[in-house]
């Protein structure tokens, strides 16, 4: 004849509810830091002299904004003709108000950011703030993929697409490079240690797809 399950044996199935609990708990929060540190924020070792004094060859910590160029993107865009026609507005509208007001010296037509090397301690939350939430520009600290190998690299911005420019040396020689212009949809990206950094002058602009984040703060690894 066929019989009801005890209530004990309905429980062995299931098993503890305790810690089936701690295992959904365990799930979220594995999916929780995941999300944090994929499309939010993350920390990272830039390793090299490529980029010294600026960042130590070892040693430094970066914390990575993954945020800002996923939501804002490129500044004034990945199109280089659209790029310089804001740019261009964003600088007449600069010199007229410089004709209106001239005592706003510190009023500048470039949105500032915050140098990679600064620690939080000199740099004020209102200037974070402002660098996560503007878009990738001239100048910021930049962790990509590698175009050509597995693994990352970081180095600083110097050309969005439409920008034109002048590799101050080729790697390799002591020679400066012909005039570039940066496609679009792509990054120029040299070290800040020229003489001992393999960057966009060496295998050329990068695609802005690969960048990882942006590097908002750094400071120095316990021993």
């Amino acid at each position: 004849m066929f019989q009801q399950p005890s209530p004990q044996s309905t429980t062995d199935t299931l098993g503890d509810p305790s810690t089936t609990l701690w295992t959904v708990r365990a799930l979220l929060a594995a999916g929780i830091v995941y999300t944090a540190t994929e499309y939010v924020a993350d920390i990272t070792l830039c390793e090299g002299p490529s980029m010294s004094p600026t960042i130590r060859p070892s040693g430094d910590i970066i914390l990575l904004d993954k945020w800002s160029p996923r939501r804002y993107g490129l500044q004034y865009g990945s199109d280089g003709g659209q790029r310089a026609q804001r740019a261009r507005q964003a600088q007449d509208a600069f010199l007229r108000k410089q004709t209106v007001d001239r005592d706003d010296a510190d009023h500048v037509w470039h949105e500032p950011r915050i140098p990679v090397s600064d620690l939080i301690g000199k740099a004020s939350w209102r200037e974070v703030w402002r660098q996560v939430t503007s878009p990738l520009q001239v100048g910021d600290v930049v962790v990509v993929h590698h175009p050509s190998r597995k693994g990352t690299v970081c180095k600083r911005v110097l050309g969005l697409p439409g920008d034109q420019v002048l590799p101050e040396r080729v790697l390799g020689s002591g020679v400066r490079g012909r005039l570039v212009v940066v496609p679009d949809g792509h990054l120029w990206l040299e070290g800040d240690n020229p003489a001992n950094s393999a960057d966009s002058r060496s295998y050329g602009p990068v695609p802005a797809a690969l960048t990882r984040g942006t590097g908002a703060l750094s400071g120095v690894a316990p021993a």
